[in-house]
């Protein structure tokens, strides 16, 4: 500990930040670890709030790269399987085993809600569009197939 200003110096703030970590990881709570580390270390709550923020900055850069090593590991599992069977002339598997990984390399749009909000100004629209929409025909295509809104007005929709 530095006297003169009262600091630790960084070797005992690793080691600090080091026991949060090892804390965090066997599953105690942050408000425990604040509270009892502060009494044990003679340090406030903020100070081992800190040491908190750093540990918890640790865990995700693990995280990280143990996410970048498990989706390396599934890729090549694939490609592994998939060649399998291919060599076994299983198409079949084949196929799923090529759209499995498309899905992990997150080659697929993202599948559009159905339920978009649409702000159609119903008092523009004419009967015969009512009618339709109110049948269940999705009114995008109602306002597409009619060349023009109620009574000559441009279309009553515009989607938001």
């Amino acid at each position: 500990m530095n006297v003169a200003s009262g600091q630790a110096d960084k070797e005992r703030v690793q080691k600090r930040v080091e026991t949060v970590y090892r804390l965090i990881l066997q599953g105690e709570t942050i408000p425990n670890i604040c509270q009892n580390l502060s009494k044990i270390e003679g340090v406030s709550e903020r100070t081992v709030r800190r040491y908190v923020a750093r540990a918890r900055a640790i865990i995700r850069a693990e995280a990280k790269r143990v996410w970048a090593e498990a989706f390396d590991e599934h890729l090549v599992a694939r490609r592994r399987m998939r060649k399998e069977a291919h060599d076994a002339k299983d198409g079949r598997l084949a196929f799923d085993l090529l759209r499995d990984e498309a899905k992990l390399l997150d080659l697929y749009p993202a599948q559009k809600s159905k339920q978009e909000a649409l702000n159609i100004d119903v008092a523009k629209l004419t009967d015969e569009q009512l009618d339709r929409i109110i049948a269940g025909e999705d009114p995008l295509i109602v306002l597409a197939t009619s060349s023009q809104g109620a009574a000559g007005k441009e279309p009553a929709a515009s989607a938001d």
